[in-house]
């Protein structure tokens, strides 16, 4: 810590400069109101607000007109003469330091509320008002050459660009009213599961690597110090030093969890967890398209002691058209999945037909189930096999695991063991859902910071190389390397 000796020295230091615009370091007003809540009912009102510059109008010396911008909502400011003299920002006046700003700085003002003219009328909430300003502040100077402006919806650049500046991006009105949808959304769902008796756990994202359908995002550990470690004590006459047992350990790797498939069923067969839930960050490093990106969200779902098939479920009575009946176990979990949608559409009425019999069951048989909305897959689960037997079978004969493949599986093994109930469950993808409600093609206009189809994140720059000393500690070495070795 350093103390300034000089309060002038201090404040030149703290100065982060646009031209010759300072950022503002020192107190100033709290709003006493958003943009988006003022109306008709506030005229005469003297109010304070906070926001982004994102319009200006220069009518003349003495007038000018200026659009103020905040999350909730936009509203016309009125800078005149007479308000040039009220600035607590400098000797300049209102009018000339918004007028000298670039778009997008940051700035506080204090005006009074007043009707528009007739004839200036425009829709929306704020468009038979504007603020007439009494003084303003600038708090921070955009730069004057922004890679684009969020606001020009009619000349952005493309997606990929606009990634890169994801910061400004989010700024566009659709984007943030999409992140707060999403987080309404999720807030509804959570009411709903804890009324309904779930209970939210977390699951390790660090898991071991299994034979699943996706490719996995490994995670190199320096854990593997530790077997040396072991090694030095398991045998103490060892003439071998630690570096050199080091040298000999195989690199080990952490999977980031494609799914809580594992973790989930083995929660469910404890018995500590009747009714499990999360919203599961998961990772596949599979080629990215529209509804794909290789981190994504799903709203995880397990449950014990569900059905196993209803009445008349064999399978030998084919039932009539159209076939709406639910002839197959995990007849909760459908419930659930039924008030999970309706919940977030806020419509009870929605109907959930169910495919034709012969249609689902022409190929394999098995209790299994997708939910298909406006013709996308966005979930898809099961009644689990909880009889160990049967699922030992189903590895070894039907999947045709090898036994090293079949050890992955082996801790669900020993819970289904263990007494494991009858279970069932479901994954939402949280990410296609919301890019269905939000109306957007692309799951990438529902994420706050997403990746390109190629799996790049141009705005933080990854993935990047890892420098070589780096590598060393995890026991890797670049190709290139141990090619010219």
């Amino acid at each position: 810590m350093f103390r300034l000796r000089r309060p002038q020295l201090g404040w030149a230091l703290l100065q982060r400069r646009s031209s010759t615009l300072a950022a503002h370091l020192g107190p100033y007003k709290p709003r006493t109101h958003t943009c988006g809540e003022l109306d008709e009912t506030c005229v005469g009102q003297h109010v304070d607000l906070c926001g982004w510059v994102v319009q200006n109008r220069k009518i003349s010396k003495k007038l000018a007109f200026f659009v103020l911008q905040d999350i909730h909502g936009q509203v016309q400011l009125l800078a005149t003469s007479k308000s040039s003299q009220g600035s607590e920002n400098s000797g300049n006046g209102a009018l000339s330091v918004l007028g000298s700003l670039p778009l997008q700085s940051t700035v506080q003002v204090s005006g009074v509320v007043k009707r528009r003219l007739p004839s200036a009328v425009t829709p929306g909430k704020s468009g038979a008002i504007e603020v007439e300003i009494v003084n303003a502040r600038m708090l921070n100077p955009a730069s004057e050459q922004l890679p684009f402006l969020p606001n020009d919806e009619n000349n952005l650049p493309n997606e990929e660009f606009r990634l890169k500046h994801r910061h400004l991006d989010l700024r566009r009105r659709k984007l943030s009213s999409n992140l707060h949808k999403r987080s309404e959304i999720s807030h509804k769902i959570r009411n709903y599961l804890h009324s309904k008796n779930f209970v939210e756990v977390e699951t390790p994202m660090l898991l071991k690597s299994t034979p699943e359908g996706a490719r996995e995002y490994l995670v190199p550990t320096r854990l593997s110090k530790i077997g040396a470690q072991n090694a030095m004590v398991t045998d103490p006459e060892s003439k071998q030093t630690s570096a050199s047992l080091e040298s000999q350990v195989e690199p080990m790797f952490y999977a980031l969890s494609q799914s809580p498939q594992q973790p989930k069923q083995i929660l469910i067969s404890s018995g500590a967890v009747e009714r499990y839930f999360q919203f599961a960050r998961c990772f596949r490093d599979e080629d990215g398209r529209a509804d794909r990106q290789p981190e994504f969200t799903q709203i995880d779902l397990e449950m014990a002691w569900v059905s196993w098939g209803g009445e008349g479920a064999s399978g030998l009575n084919t039932p009539q058209r159209p076939f709406s009946d639910w002839r197959i176990g995990g007849r909760e979990v459908r419930d659930t999945v039924e008030g999970i949608v309706r919940t977030a559409l806020e419509d009870q009425n929605i109907e959930f037909p169910v495919m034709r019999y012969e249609d689902a069951m022409s190929l394999v048989r098995g209790q299994h189930y997708d939910l298909v909305l406006n013709g996308t897959e966005i979930a898809g689960g099961s009644v689990r096999v909880h009889d160990s037997g049967l699922q030992k079978y189903i590895f070894e004969h039907v999947l045709k695991l090898s036994p090293a493949e079949m050890e992955s599986f082996s801790e669900l093994v020993r819970a289904l063991e263990s007494g494991a109930p009858p279970h069932a469950g479901i994954a939402i993808g949280f990410d296609r859902f919301m890019a269905i409600l939000c109306e957007e093609p692309s799951i990438r206009n529902v994420v706050a910071f997403p990746k390109t189809a190629a799996g790049v994140d141009p705005l933080f720059k990854s993935p990047t190389p890892v420098a070589l000393d780096v590598l060393e500690l995890y026991g890797l070495q670049p190709k290139t390397t141990i090619r010219a070795s």
